[in-house]
C-alpha cells in the first residue's frame, strides 16, 4: 500500500479522501450564524468532494469502501450494505431553484439550513440534498449497484446520512480544497466558453434561459423536458473516452484544432448528440483524465440538427480552453 493511500485512509476517519492532490482544510473550529455554502466551502471551484463527508457517515448502514472515486464535482462511496453494494454520490452543487419541485423536508438544521428529499423519476434511487441559508443545494444519492437488492428506506437512509456528514464538515469547515494545474478544466468557468447570444440564436431560446451550476463546471442553456433545443456543458473526468459516452471505434475529427468526438443519439421523440474532447490527467484522482463535454439534446418535431449545432458550439468553446500541453 502506497504512503499516500495509507495516509488517504486515516485522514478519511475524519473527513473523507481522495488519492492524487493534497487539500487544505479550512480548519475544525465550529461555524456560527447562518449555514451558507458561501462560509462552509469558500471556492466552490475547488472543493474536494470527497472531503465533504467520511465514512463514519454511513458506519450505521454499512462498511464504506475507501479510498473513493471522485470526479470534478462528486464523491462516488460504495457502501456495503448486508452483502449488497450501494453507491452513494455527493457533493454536486445546484442553485434550489433548479431542484425538481414536489421537495420535502425531512430535518431543519442550526443555521436556517434543511435536509429535503427531492423527487425522481428513477425508482431504484433515493436522492436527498442539503439546502444551505444562501439556497445553494448539494445533492447526496444513494443507488444500489444491482437494481431492487437493497429497500427504498436503506437507500434514503444512506442519502440522508450523506447530507448530515455534509452539514457536520460544513459547520465545522473540514471541507478541503485542491490546487488544480494552470491548464485544469477546474479554473475555468463552463458558461464563459459560449457567448449566450449564439447559443440562443442555434437553439431557438431566450438569451437569460442559462443555468451556471455553482461551482461553474456545468453550464445548462435552455430547459429541459421542453419543445425547444438544449444544451449542456461539462467538465468530465474518466479513465477513458468511453467513460464520458464516447462509443468504441468512434472516429475523432479535428474542431477548433482538437481531437473531437460526436456521438448522435436518437429516440422517437428525441435527438442527442454527444460532443467530447479530451484535455489534462485529472490531479485530484491517479488514472483519470478531464474531458470537456457538450450535449444538444433536440426534440424530433423541431427538425434541429443536434451534432450540427454541437459542432458550431465546439468550434467556438474549444478555442477558449487552456491548453492541453
Amino acid at each position: 500500500m502506497s504512503r499516500t493511500v495509507l495516509a488517504c485512509l486515516v485522514a478519511l476517519v475524519l473527513t473523507g479522501c481522495s488519492t492524487g492532490v493534497a487539500g487544505s482544510p479550512a480548519g475544525e473550529q465550529r461555524a456560527s450564524g447562518p449555514l451558507t455554502a458561501e462560509n462552509a466551502f469558500g471556492d466552490l471551484r475547488r472543493i474536494d468532494p470527497c472531503s465533504l463527508t467520511g465514512p463514519f457517515a454511513f458506519e450505521e448502514h454499512g462498511e464504506a469502501r475507501m479510498p473513493a472515486k471522485v470526479t470534478m464535482d462528486e464523491c462516488l462511496v460504495t457502501v456495503d450494505v448486508d452483502g449488497d453494494e450501494v453507491v452513494v454520490e455527493l457533493g454536486l452543487l445546484q442553485h434550489v431553484d433548479a431542484l425538481p419541485s414536489g421537495r420535502e423536508e425531512v430535518a431543519a438544521l442550526d443555521g436556517n439550513a434543511s435536509i429535503v428529499r427531492v423527487p425522481t423519476q428513477v425508482t431504484s434511487n433515493c436522492v436527498m440534498a442539503l439546502v444551505f441559508a444562501d439556497d445553494v443545494a448539494v445533492s447526496t444519492t444513494a443507488e444500489p449497484e444491482l437494481v431492487d437488492t437493497v429497500p427504498k428506506e436503506t437507500l434514503c437512509a444512506l442519502a440522508r446520512a450523506g447530507a448530515e456528514g455534509i452539514a457536520e464538515a460544513a459547520r465545522t469547515n473540514l471541507v478541503r480544497h485542491w490546487e488544480p494545474p494552470t491548464n485544469s478544466l477546474a479554473r475555468v468557468s463552463a458558461c464563459g466558453l459560449l457567448p449566450p447570444d449564439q447559443v440562443a440564436n442555434l437553439l431557438g431560446i431566450e438569451p437569460e434561459r442559462v443555468n451556471l451550476y455553482p461551482s461553474e463546471h456545468q453550464c445548462r442553456w435552455g430547459v429541459p423536458g421542453g419543445s425547444t433545443p438544449t444544451a449542456k456543458l461539462d467538465f468530465e473526468v474518466g479513465a477513458d473516452p468511453g467513460k464520458v459516452g464516447v462509443a468504441h471505434r468512434t472516429p475523432a475529427e479535428d474542431i477548433a484544432g482538437r481531437g473531437t468526438w460526436l456521438v448522435p443519439t436518437d429516440t422517437s421523440n428525441i435527438t442527442v448528440c454527444t460532443v467530447v474532447t479530451e484535455h489534462i490527467p485529472f490531479a485530484l484522482q491517479e488514472g483519470e483524465r478531464e474531458y470537456a463535454v457538450i450535449r444538444v439534446a433536440a426534440p424530433t418535431t423541431t427538425g434541429a440538427d443536434a451534432c450540427g449545432i454541437g459542432r458550431e458550439l465546439a468550434t467556438v468553446a474549444w478555442t477558449k480552453l487552456p491548453a492541453a500541453g
